[in-house]
């Protein structure tokens, strides 16, 4: 190819040299061509290349390591998303699976019956509380009846006290006045005044305390009752050294069983309180075993699950690189891929177009693609999406290039390929059945219009016209021409040996 390519440029250069040296100073002398002005089609288009993708392929390999026991399908098998394509012997890690299961159970029932410890401890410290309340109620009842015994009981020995002296008293005065002691018996006399005077104030004072409510039944008073011959005094028939109702010992021996009794209602509390905190410990304690059982659980499911192999698309098994009884490792380790699914029910062209061409590029317009595996076929195509970043030029890295996937709309040759090269024509404009010109024939004048060369009875004019779109060989004419009008484009010799015809 390269060979033929040289001859051919040596030929032409041999020609040009002929050429130039036949027209001698004929080079420069400006050649003339008449060109109709006609109607026809005008279409734009953007270019680039590219190549063949399907739409979908997924490698699937397993999440864990195992023997294979079974193989649900061989290369070349069409299968649908979801299904089961190959199992690993699940023998010992269902084992593992019950194990962890029963383990979890254990702990959820360790968890509940430190619960219900909790519970039991919390019912202890409310009875505790309870108790301690009634051991507080019944020391203050008892102290209370030991403060009232004490103050019957000092009123009433105060009583005695008073009776005592006034009987005393009263034997001495009789003796003074036997003996006719007048100062004496005046003394006795004033004194036995005062004790009378007392004791009325003291049992007054009883009988204002025994009136209360608080005090009813607790000291019955009666009147004192002197024993001239035995020189006691009695009360019922009973005789009293102090003028006690109850037992005053006795009451002082409950209030002390109390105080005993709120101390001990009070260990009790902190007992209850140690035990709530142990029986909570122990409640986080179980609880951490349950997390741990059941994230055991959770990785023996896994496991299980892992052990099987589904299809993640819809394609056809393009590759198999496992057979029944081989030991593979987890998540494909130590292979390129275990099974390798491709769907081909979709095929686009993925093409680089450059930066001048794409914003005119726009979804669903008409594509024109070529297979370099067989350029003499063109195949209908649209433009599915237009990339809004741009991609690697692997071709020129200082051209701005993005991604333009195209979709086939006519059916695809059987022999399409994964990765064949391609070039694609996005038809981004056209008009129809408009005034067209070629390019070439469009001049400036002095001031930047657009103008051409018309034949107008046998002379040539120039004329202002106005451009439409052009695709950079055929230009849109908008005003300024008619169809046949005949325009004139002239060239030079020179220029002509390297147009050839045009």
């Amino acid at each position: 190819m390269r060979g033929w390519r040289l001859g051919v440029i040596s030929i032409l250069l041999i020609l040009l040299i002929l050429a130039v040296s036949a027209c001698g100073n004929t080079q420069n002398q400006n050649l003339q061509q008449q060109i109709s002005v006609l109607r026809g089609n005008l279409i734009i288009k953007a270019n680039g290349s590219g190549r063949v993708n399907f739409e979908a392929d997924a490698e699937v390999n397993f999440g864990t390591g195992g023997k294979i026991a079974k193989l649900y399908v061989k290369e070349g098998d069409l299968v649908a998303k979801g299904t089961i394509l190959a199992q690993l012997e699940t023998d010992n890690l269902e084992l593992a699976l019950s194990q962890a299961k029963v383990a979890a159970a254990q702990a959820q029932k360790a968890v509940s019956q430190a619960e219900i410890g909790v519970t039991q401890t919390e019912i202890a410290l409310t009875q505790a509380q309870v108790g301690l309340t009634q051991a507080q109620s019944a020391l203050t009842g008892a102290q209370f009846n030991l403060d009232r015994i004490h103050a019957v009981g000092d009123l009433k020995d105060e009583i005695m006290k008073l009776q005592m002296l006034i009987n005393a008293t009263e034997v001495n005065r009789k003796q003074a006045s036997a003996t006719g002691n007048t100062a004496e018996y005046k003394y006795l006399n004033t004194y036995l005044i005062e004790l009378n005077t007392e004791l009325d104030k003291r049992n007054s004072d009883l009988q204002k305390l025994l009136a209360k409510d608080e005090y009813t039944n607790v000291a019955p008073y009666e009147i004192m009752i002197y024993d001239p011959f035995q020189q006691t005094y009695n009360l019922g028939g009973q005789t009293y050294d102090r003028l006690i109702v109850e037992d005053i010992q006795l009451k002082q021996q409950q209030v002390t069983l109390a105080q005993k009794g709120v101390e001990s209602a009070q260990q009790n509390i902190g007992l209850a309180n140690q035990n709530i905190d142990v029986s909570k410990q122990t409640v986080e304690q179980t609880k951490l075993t349950v997390d741990q059982a059941n994230k055991a659980v959770v990785v023996a499911e896994k496991q299980i699950k892992d052990a099987s192999i589904y299809a993640p698309i819809d394609g056809y098994i393009v590759d198999l690189n496992v057979r029944e009884g081989d030991v593979v490792s987890g998540t494909g380790l130590g292979t390129n891929k275990l099974v390798y699914i491709l769907n081909t029910s979709r095929i686009h062209i993925s093409a680089q177009i450059d930066e001048i061409d794409i914003a005119s590029v726009k979804e669903g317009q008409h594509v024109i693609i070529h297979l370099d595996s067989a350029p003499d076929v063109t195949y209908d195509g649209t433009v599915r999406t237009v990339s809004l970043v741009p991609m690697v030029n692997v071709q020129n890295a200082g051209v701005v290039v993005y991604e333009v996937k195209t979709d086939f709309t006519n059916p695809l040759p059987a022999s399409i390929k994964l990765g064949m090269s391609a070039t694609v024509d996005i038809v981004t404009n056209q008009r129809a059945n408009v005034l067209l010109i070629p390019s070439r024939v469009i001049k400036e004048d002095a001031d930047g219009n657009p103008v051409v060369d018309v034949l107008v009875n046998g002379k040539t004019e120039t004329r202002k016209i106005q451009l439409g779109l052009t695709n950079g060989i055929d230009t849109e004419i908008l005003g300024g021409l008619s169809e046949n009008d005949i325009l004139i484009y002239t060239r030079t010799a020179a220029s002509s040996l390297g147009m050839f015809g045009q």
